[in-house]
């Protein structure tokens, strides 16, 4: 399914009147908007439906489709109504519910998070590097830029330097990296 969804998954056919007391519940329940319709092909044809029914090997599922996935309270809150609402007490029952969204945000912030790691380190890295190379040249630390007598304000080891200058050599990691993204490639861990 492409679309945010809440199912109602159980192992028989409900009767008409129980499925569409589970549409009814969701749609009372759900907030406001949330539920919509979406297009179903039925072999030709392509109808706009608000609820459909999908048989699957080992059960059927009564699928609402929605405007967007639904957070856990907003799901325990249907599921509760449900429960009090179907008087079934002896047919098991699931509600699965999509969460693509919600993953994209997590994914998102761990990338982003991720990311900001790679950055730091790379940036870290580089400077180190860098520094190394000039104390190795004979190159020291200075107030000021002096080419004369070897002196730089930024020969200092790396959690030493001022955050300004962390902060803009972590930028540049950050670009490269976005760079990178847009090009559709991608950094991989190795185990």
């Amino acid at each position: 399914m492409e679309h945010p969804f809440i199912e109602l998954i159980v192992k028989k056919p409900l009767e008409i009147k129980d499925a569409k007391l589970w549409k009814e519940t969701v749609e009372s329940v759900a907030p406001t908007g949330t539920p919509t319709a979406t297009e179903i092909r039925q072999s030709t044809e392509i109808k706009n439906s608000n609820f459909y029914k999908m048989v699957r090997k080992k059960a059927v599922a009564y699928i609402v489709p929605l405007t967007r996935d639904l957070n856990e309270d907003e799901v325990e809150d249907i599921v509760r109504a449900w429960n009090a609402a179907w008087d079934d007490k002896k047919t098991n029952f699931v509600i699965n519910f999509s969460t693509k969204g919600r993953q994209k945000v997590e994914i998102k912030k761990i990338k982003e998070s991720k990311l900001n790691e790679i950055a730091k380190t790379a940036a870290k890295l580089s400077h180190t590097k860098w520094y190394q190379n000039q104390v190795d040249a004979g190159w020291g630390y200075g107030p000021r830029l002096d080419p004369i007598h070897h002196k730089n304000p930024l020969l200092l080891p790396w959690d030493q330097l001022a955050d300004k200058y962390q902060q803009q050599r972590i930028q540049l990691f950050l670009d490269l990296l976005e760079v990178l993204d847009s090009m559709k490639l991608a950094i991989v861990q190795q185990d």
